[in-house]
């Protein structure tokens, strides 16, 4: 190499940064492709140069595909010289039969070294970007801490793969910047979007049969609740969440933030409900199929169902949303001990306010088209039965003052019944969130606890501890319970199933006491003709709506500015989350040392495979189920996938 071509190197690479560089190597190479085939031949120190120095090649490279295409990403080092050490035509470059060969096929040479280039560009940047969107799922899935973000950022950028990554999370997550605000009395109200929360449940769905199965038709189960934020001060959340009742994706409308509930439900609901009557009344567009939009049914407990509905509290002696039934007086209490023959309240009746003394004004629900204000608010049996009557029939056995005595529970019966739910742990199947615990710790149970005991353990746990009219009255709910759990029972069962729950709540009077008979209890006696006009409970339950204020609130990362940073993670999984189809059935736990068939491959056997939303294993208590077709129980020895005939035996 010459001299002067050395100090020309040098001039053009001291004391700049790496962006000027790469404009003068830019510069330097349109100039080089603008000289004639002549002058390219006889002018052998750029060839030379470009043969004796790897690095100042690849730049060079780098620069003329960035001169060539503006639209091809830059190409990875790693890449590069790999392109370069395996290309063996340019690093023998012969001068001499390159002067001897005609001005054409020195410009295809070029061509075909520039398109080569090219290919490794666009083959990199689409490997680049996969890596990059995938990033962006895992960050936002996992919810990884910003400070977190920004230093694998950092790590990945010094990194061939991660060159072009951004500096800080924000700008890699597309973070929006600004929030907007309402201002809803006494504190502030962020709306999500109605319409935005839809498109985004159809769109995991559109890989998905379930979108063929609503038949053009969306109705919706709308929920709000108060949320508490910490247990040292009074801020809380009201959001307002939607969920498609064929589906179990809830998602997020609007929420409230403030040190108490909004002073006014008709202020805070009005966001909601200009955007349901639009999409009521003009329905929604996805994938350019049309679809109708409707309301379901409105889940709330009894606090919040008469704060949006604008009328006495569950406290008030006309309070039943029902029917008429006054309340009674007794020992500090309001009960209702009428069982039958309830004149029962209808939506017109309450459109035109005809209940005096059970509306406190005018809700705005009511404007919204086709909607019925008592069918549509059903009793939700999250809180009316599980978290309301019996786990206040269950404290009844520990603590409680019933009417009758042999309600209470002795020690050493406590003790038995502690024992039996222990005994079961070993048994519950990983179909539950929750294992049993002890009685004494009743107050701290959830709701899916208390409902694993009503539908599923009580009548074993219960059989020999408690009294036998207490055992009787016991099955009597649960009986009813499964009934309308059940939309087979339901249909061929629910006269029975109310006939059981008039009996049940007769019977508490005799053994708990006629004070005792709470809205709660009472509200047993119309859950039959909420399920026969709704369905069975879960479609009007409150379960996953729980679960989901759960999820929200593990979305905040500090006490400060909850609903900005609501937005913002909301905003972030919108723009970031794929939508990966998720397969019906996956497999885990590779073992070999199963029973197989002998013409099966040993290769493909399992310990574990989840089929839908079921998980079942070879090890005791999930290797269990039922045929359905004949309700034959089998006990699962070993799981085998079959590669050839494509099925699991």
């Amino acid at each position: 190499m010459s001299e002067k071509r050395k100090t020309n190197q040098q001039d053009l690479s001291a004391n700049v940064s790496q962006r000027t560089l790469r404009r003068r190597i830019a510069t330097e190479l349109e100039n080089m492709l603008n000289i004639s085939d002549q002058d390219l031949v006889s002018n052998c120190d750029i060839y030379c140069t470009l043969q004796s120095d790897a690095s100042v090649m690849n730049k060079v490279i780098q620069g003329s595909n960035n001169n060539q295409n503006k639209n091809i990403s830059t190409v990875d080092n790693l890449y590069m010289n790999e392109s370069i050490s395996n290309s063996n035509e340019f690093n023998t470059f012969d001068l001499k039969q390159s002067s001897q060969s005609s001005s054409t096929e020195n410009d295809e040479y070029d061509r075909n070294i520039l398109n080569e280039n090219a290919n490794i560009n666009i083959n990199t940047s689409n490997k680049d970007q996969d890596f990059v969107e995938k990033l962006k799922h895992w960050a936002v899935e996992y919810k990884i801490k910003q400070n977190a973000l920004d230093a694998l950022l950092g790590i990945l950028r010094k990194e061939t793969i991660g060159e072009n990554l951004p500096k800080v999370s924000r700008t890699f997550l597309k973070t929006p910047r600004n929030t907007l605000i309402q201002i809803v009395s006494p504190d502030q109200y962020c709306h999500f979007g109605l319409k935005i929360g839809l498109e985004k449940v159809l769109n995991r769905l559109q890989n998905d049969d379930l979108l063929n199965s609503l038949n053009f038709k969306i109705s919706l189960k709308i929920s709000t609740d108060g949320l508490p934020l910490s247990e040292s001060s009074t801020s809380q959340l009201w959001p307002i969440l939607g969920c498609i009742i064929q589906t179990s994706h809830v998602f997020v409308i609007g929420i409230y933030h403030g040190l108490s509930k909004p002073n006014d439900a008709n202020t805070f609901l009005q966001y909601f409900v200009d955007e349901m009557t639009d999409l009521t009344n003009n329905g929604i567009y996805f994938n350019n199929i049309y679809y109708k939009v409707n309301i379901h049914c409105i889940i709330c407990d009894a606090p919040a169902k008469s704060f949006i509905t604008k009328t006495k509290g569950h406290t008030g002696y006309n309070s039943c949303s029902k029917c008429c039934q006054e309340g009674e007086f007794l020992y500090n209490r309001i009960c209702f001990p009428e069982v039958r023959n309830n004149i029962l309240k209808t939506d017109d009746g309450f459109s035109k306010q005809e209940y005096d003394d059970y509306h406190q004004g005018i809700s705005i629900l009511l404007s919204i088209p086709n909607f019925k204000p008592v069918s549509q608010i059903p009793f939700d049996y999250m809180h009316l039965v599980c978290i309301g009557v019996f786990k206040k029939v269950m404290s009844m056995w520990v603590s409680g003052k019933p009417e009758c005595q042999i309600v209470r529970l002795k020690h050493c019966k406590i003790v038995a019944l502690n024992n039996s739910l222990k005994n079961m742990r070993s048994y519950i199947t990983n179909d539950f969130a929750r294992r049993p615990q002890d009685i004494v710790n009743l107050g701290k149970w959830k709701a899916t606890e208390l409902r694993q005991m009503l539908l599923y353990t009580c009548p074993v746990a219960l059989f020999g501890v408690v009294h036998p009219r207490v055992y009787e009255h016991v099955l009597t709910l649960h009986v009813s319970m499964r009934i309308l759990c059940s939309q087979k029972l339901l249909d061929l069962h629910s006269d029975y199933a109310k006939l059981l729950l008039e009996h049940f709540v007769e019977t508490f009077i005799i053994l708990y006491g006629k004070h005792y008979v709470s809205h709660n209890v009472h509200g047993l006696l119309h859950l039959v003709e909420d399920a026969k006009l709704l369905g069975p409970l879960d479609n009007f339950s409150a379960f996953e709506f729980e679960n989901c204020l759960r999820l929200i609130k593990r979305q905040l990362r500090k006490s400060a500015h909850p609903l900005q940073q609501l937005y913002r993670r909301y905003s972030e999984e919108s723009l970031n989350i794929l939508n990966v189809s998720v397969k019906s059935t996956m497999f885990n736990k590779k073992h070999v040392n199963g029973i197989v068939l002998s013409t099966t491959d040993t290769d493909q056997q399992y310990k574990k495979a989840k089929i839908n939303n079921s998980i079942i294993t070879i090890t005791n208590p999930d290797n269990y189920c039922m045929i359905k077709e004949s309700n034959i129980v089998v006990t699962i020895c070993n799981i085998v996938y079959d590669k050839t005939m494509k099925y699991m035996v």
